[in-house]
């Protein structure tokens, strides 16, 4: 069943790969729409390479069941998963810094107001969303 999921995966980005790449090559576009055919070529590209290694971890447990076992046990041991939490809040904190040096590059480049304000919405619905989660997790716990 998995193996369906990851072939439909794959071939969506195929598709989205071609038809981004044959609408830029083919046909003269607004800007509005080759931006969204480079979207759909940086979309498909992420979906395929995503689907075609999801397929290779697959097909290469399904012979081998100790190493399927191996994985199992490395992607559900809490000292890996305590690792791996460890990682993305220092990323996220990381994060947060590099958007404000971001955010004063882009106001001394004098950057137009409409595309400061949709970076500094998205910041800010981040950083809402990591107390909200961090305020569930303080109750469950």
């Amino acid at each position: 069943m998995k193996n369906k999921k990851y072939i439909f995966i794959t071939v969506l980005g195929v598709l989205l790969i071609i038809f981004g790449g044959y609408s830029v090559k083919h046909f003269e576009l607004t800007e509005t729409l080759e931006i969204i055919s480079y979207l759909a070529i940086g979309l498909g590209s992420g979906l395929f390479g995503s689907g075609v290694g999801s397929l290779i971890k697959e097909f290469s447990t399904l012979k081998n069941p100790e190493v399927a076992k191996s994985i199992r046990i490395e992607e559900n041991d809490e000292r890996n998963i305590a690792i791996a939490q460890e990682a993305k809040s220092r990323a996220f904190t990381l994060m947060n810094f590099l958007y404000g040096g971001v955010f004063l590059t882009f106001i001394l480049m004098k950057v137009e107001l409409k595309y400061l304000l949709v970076m500094i919405s998205l910041y800010g619905i981040v950083n809402i969303y990591a107390v909200i989660v961090a305020n569930n997790l303080r109750k469950k716990m």
